[in-house]
This record gives C-alpha cells, sequence and structure tokens, in this order.
C-alpha cells in the first residue's frame, strides 16, 4: 500500500514537473521563436524591394498598390504648354493630359532601359523628382521634368542604349547632362494635346524630356558631374559640393503614379538636419528657355 502511494505521488510529481516544463515552452520559447520568425520575414519583405543589379521588373510589378488611398486629383492645362494663348503661372501645373503621358512613358522608357542594362541598381531620383517623391508621392505639381541621377562610369553604355533606341524617342547629349525626349510634335506651337515632345528654340532637345545628371563616387565622395544645381538634394550648400560619406545615409525612395508605386530603391540623401529657412527656390522653367 506504501510502495503503492510511493509511485502515485512519483507519477503525480513528475506529470506536474512535465506540464510546468511544457508551459514554460509554449509561452516562452515559441514566442521568441515567433518574434525571430517575424524579424526574418521582415528583412526578407524588405529585401524584396532592395534594388540589385539584375532585371527587376517582376519586383516593381509586386510592390504594393496604393490604390485605396485617396489621391488629390491631378490639375491639367486644358490645352498643351507651347499651344498659343498657354503661359506658365508660377507655383501651377505646367503640363497638358497628353504632356504629362509623354513624360511618364519617357521615364518609363528609363527604367525599362536601365534595367535590360543591368543597372537598376546605378542611379537615383534627383533634384525636384526626389523632393517631389518624398512630400508629394509624386513629381511636384509645378514641375516641369523629371530629374535622376546615374553613375558616369555607365554613361557610356547608357548613351549607346537610347541612341540604339531612335528614332522611336530621341537622346540628346551634353556635356554634362543628358537628356531623353519624345519625337518631335510638328508644328511645335500645334493646340493638339498628343504624345511627343516640342521643339525648345535655341536648344537641341525637345520638351518634355527626362533629364539625366551624372554622379561620380569615390571610397570618401560623392560629387554631381556639373554641378547643375544651387541647392542639391545630396549637399546642403554651395560648400558642399563634395559630400563626405559620413554625412549621408542610405534610405528608400518612390515614387508613385496613378496609386501605384513604380520605383522603390535605396540611395544617398542627408544625414544632416534641414530647415524651412534653408530652403530655396527658383523661377526658371525649361520650357521658358524658348519654345518656337
Amino acid at each position: 500500500m506504501y510502495h503503492r502511494q510511493t509511485i502515485l505521488i512519483g507519477t503525480i510529481f513528475i506529470s506536474v514537473t512535465l506540464l510546468t516544463l511544457l508551459y514554460h515552452s509554449l509561452n516562452v520559447h515559441p514566442k521568441n521563436a515567433r518574434r525571430n520568425a517575424n524579424w526574418t520575414e521582415t528583412q526578407l519583405e524588405f529585401r524584396g524591394f532592395v534594388v540589385n543589379s539584375g532585371h527587376i521588373e517582376e519586383k516593381r510589378l509586386a510592390l504594393p498598390s496604393l490604390e485605396n488611398i485617396s489621391w488629390p486629383e491631378r490639375e491639367f492645362l486644358p490645352l498643351p504648354m507651347g499651344a498659343p494663348g498657354i503661359r506658365s503661372v508660377p507655383l501651377q501645373t505646367t503640363f497638358s493630359r497628353g504632356q504629362m503621358r509623354t513624360l511618364w512613358d519617357l521615364f518609363g522608357i528609363f527604367i525599362t532601359a536601365m534595367e535590360e542594362l543591368g543597372l537598376s541598381d546605378r542611379w537615383m531620383l534627383y533634384g525636384g523628382t526626389l523632393l517631389g517623391s518624398y512630400r508629394h508621392h509624386d513629381i511636384i505639381p509645378w514641375d516641369d521634368d523629371i530629374d535622376v541621377l546615374v553613375d558616369v562610369g555607365v554613361r557610356t553604355v547608357l548613351r549607346e542604349k537610347f541612341h540604339r533606341m531612335e528614332p522611336d524617342i530621341l537622346f540628346y547629349e551634353g556635356k554634362n547632362q543628358d537628356r531623353l525626349y519624345a519625337k518631335l510634335i510638328e508644328p511645335s506651337d500645334s493646340s493638339e494635346d498628343v504624345y511627343g515632345s516640342r521643339q525648345l528654340r535655341g536648344k537641341d532637345n525637345g520638351w518634355p524630356f527626362v533629364d539625366i545628371c551624372y554622379y561620380s563616387s569615390s571610397e570618401t565622395h560623392i560629387t554631381e558631374i556639373g554641378w547643375s544645381y544651387e541647392r542639391a538634394p545630396l549637399y546642403g550648400t554651395v560648400l558642399d559640393k563634395d559630400s563626405y560619406q559620413e554625412d549621408l545615409g542610405w534610405v528608400r525612395e518612390r515614387l508613385v503614379q496613378g496609386g501605384k508605386i513604380i520605383h522603390e530603391l535605396q540611395l544617398v540623401a542627408p544625414l544632416r538636419e534641414f530647415t524651412v529657412g534653408k530652403s530655396n527656390t527658383r523661377s526658371f522653367f525649361h520650357f521658358l528657355q524658348g519654345l518656337f
């Protein structure tokens, strides 16, 4: 009898001990495991959006749709810029529907070309387009082009690529920057709102266009070739034309069109703090360089 009681008590003790261990196993270790699993999943999700040197069209198409967000309705000119009676107004739209469609198409051609060349990690948004990406998730409503910054080391192969695409698209080579634009509309002051670019008076390229600037880099510096901007997003002031790497951090950018992210990658951006008091703007408008 005593022996059976001892066995029973021992069995109960062992059972309670096992249940206690099982309880801790289910409520402590799996929670950590789940947390680690979620961390890994998050990292994998982030890596899915990081641009590499290969073709990324599938990645871009897999980016989340933002169509459920109520986006402000974009305003358009009633007639294309360049048509009789149409003039630029500060802080107002500069595109008709056809001209905006032309600009986005040119940007898509640029993205595809970089993907096909395996150079998706050798360029970034720049200038007003970079600012618009953050402030408006679009180009700035009154901006008149799309600015990109490309590694100067791939300039030759990029130029060759675009010249092979002529005459479907046109490509202007400048000393420090290039421009990608569409077939020219004739006459350039046509009121017809159709796809195409219009010849700029006194210039060798048409508008709308994608403005392609170039940068060089070393172990310590990133420098824009030509220094075309008075206040560039990569640098703080004119004295910061050469940006030190320790002043720069890698963040993510995105550009939204029609409720969909069409471009997302890592880019260089300043770590130092900027205030509105340090901001400035210019009344420069590419179109007013001269049309017809």
